[in-house]
């Protein structure tokens, strides 16, 4: 900034002239390089006043040894905030003292003056372009577009030739450019964190400006001569929400200004570019996140409506016996499984459970289902519909690193006899009326899943009118209250002895009574699935 550009040369004048009038001397204004800008208009010097003046300390003299003016005037600096900006000369020290303060405290207010419409002009450009990013970042929920934009802005307002933005995986704790425009195609490296400008970038969580010629570490250097740049200007792309720890989602890098060398104010307008586009991209994260949500939500709900359909709809009505059955999943989809299968001479029960509850579970029941029919369907035995379904499946239970539990019963209609195996479930409770009493129905046999060939054992027994069967799976007996007390099978025996006089329906309904007010509000951890079956005559 220049004297002249402060202060106009007419007010100038015009100061110099009153006070040379009013001490009856002559004085004069130099510039920084000593070329005189201002003249008293009444008091002439007896040189043409074309010539410059050389500074002696506080004395100047004209660089004409003709000029009057040659022998050393006294001077005062005209200062503003300790910049020499002029000098004023005369033949009175104190005028020519008085003089200067008068001009230097003009010049100083014209400076203040000048620097705050700057600051303001500055601060309302960089409003408007916040604004213009923020506005055009946020119509798009496309990350890579975001990228490209934020890189548009950045390169206008800061005129750089290359620029890239590399996203971090956190996974990986690597970063992956996402856009770039101007950057060799080899720049377009996966960079580990805490390596290279942008590594150490993300790592330290702090900007870097990078002058031409500054020295760097190797691995520093390796990524600035892949941009083919000199200068460098690399910033995180920080987020941070309310009471939450700040988050790094990458970096943003420029390089070579054209205009010359990265300034602080470049480094600050990249910021601000920097964490609008960390809040967009973060924001769409967000969103991606809520529709890949929703998404799943929409699977589990068709995938619910799938399992449930592979479930009884109804008992079938069987002459003496009645028959009750429900599976209540823990979430959307679950492991367990009931069927009636109902034919002419016998009535096939079937209770599973596959251990887990998500959607692979869920596949596996479906699956075991199937296959489990097919092999019911040929007229096998319970102990042999359960060693063929074992040997069908184990390949892909073991893949899958999943066993299935199941209990397989015929009940045969004139007989009133049942015949019954155990893959490793949980054993029935047989509701015996005449004893009073509540027993297992135990048998011998292994998880489906464990071992590709297993015998398992079958049993039999007679029914008499009154028995009460109870098949169940363990999210039964293994309920949870708010202590972490278990259902327990006591309380089942318990539930059973206590409702044998009610119907097959009303002692299903009992029984998940008893276990809800058990959990007392507890989430269920685990499927809960019952059958009943009550000999009536």
């Amino acid at each position: 900034m220049k004297l002249v550009e402060l202060l106009d040369g007419d007010e100038l004048g015009q100061m110099v002239d009153r006070l040379s009038s009013l001490v009856s001397s002559p004085f004069f204004v130099l510039d920084e390089s000593g070329q005189i800008i201002a003249e008293a208009g009444r008091v002439k010097f007896g040189c043409q006043l074309k010539g410059s003046f050389q500074v002696e300390g506080d004395f100047v003299r004209c660089a004409e040894e003709t000029c009057p003016l040659s022998e050393k005037q006294a001077s005062t600096p005209i200062e503003v905030y300790g910049q020499k900006m002029g000098f004023v000369v005369g033949g009175k020290a104190k005028a020519v003292s008085f003089l200067a303060d008068i001009i230097s405290q003009k010049a100083r207010d014209e400076f203040d003056i000048n620097s705050l419409s700057a600051e303001v002009v500055g601060k309302y450009e960089e409003i408007t372009l916040l604004y213009e990013v923020s506005s055009s970042l946020g119509t798009t929920f496309d990350i890579e577009q975001i990228a490209q934009q934020a890189l548009k802005y950045a390169l206008r307002v800061i005129e750089a030739k290359k620029a890239a933005i590399l996203l971090l995986d956190a996974k990986r704790q690597a970063l992956e450019v996402v856009a770039a425009e101007g950057v060799p195609r080899e720049a377009w490296r996966t960079i580990r964190v805490g390596k290279g400008i942008s590594g150490k970038t993300v790592e330290e969580r702090k900007p870097r400006l990078l002058e031409a010629g500054q020295c760097l570490p190797p691995d520093w250097e390796e990524e600035r001569a892949r941009y083919q740049a000199v200068s460098f200007l690399s910033v995180p792309l920080l987020y941070s929400t309310p009471g939450a720890e700040e988050k790094v989602l990458g970096v943003i890098n420029l390089a070579d200004k054209t205009s010359g060398i990265f300034t602080s104010g470049d480094l600050k307008l990249l910021t601000a570019i920097a964490s609008q586009a960390a809040i967009s991209i973060y924001k769409s994260r967000l969103v991606e996140e809520l529709r890949e949500a929703e998404r799943v939500r929409r699977e589990m709900e068709i995938a619910h409506r799938i399992q449930m359909g592979l479930l009884p709809e109804k008992p079938p009505q069987v002459r003496g016996i009645e028959l009750a059955g429900r599976c209540v999943p823990a979430s959307e989809v679950g492991g367990d499984y009931y069927d009636f299968l109902d034919e002419e001479e016998r009535l096939g029960l079937i209770i599973a459970d596959v251990s887990g509850h998500s959607i692979g579970p869920a596949l596996m029941m479906a699956i075991t289902r199937s296959v489990l029919r097919s092999e019911i369907a040929r007229n096998r035995s319970p102990a042999k519909a359960l060693a063929t379904t074992n040997t069908a499946l184990y390949n892909d239970l073991s893949k899958a690193e999943l066993f299935i539990s199941v209990f397989h019963a015929n009940y045969h209609k004139e007989t009133k006899t049942l015949s019954y195996a155990n893959g490793g479930h949980n054993p029935p409770l047989l509701w015996r009326t005449a004893e009073r009493r509540c027993i297992p129905l135990n048998a011998d046999g292994m998880l489906l899943g464990i071992l590709a060939d297993v015998d398992y054992e079958e049993r039999e027994l007679k029914l008499r009118p009154g028995d009460i069967l109870v098949l169940y799976t363990d999210g039964v007996t293994e309920a949870r209250n708010k202590a972490g007390e278990l259902f327990g099978e006591e309380r089942l025996r318990q539930a059973i002895k206590e409702g044998r006089q009610l119907s097959a329906a009303e002692l299903l309904e009992e029984i998940y009574r008893r276990v809800y007010e058990h959990c007392g509000g507890t989430p269920q951890r685990d499927d809960i699935t019952l059958i009943v079956m009550k000999i009536t005559g």
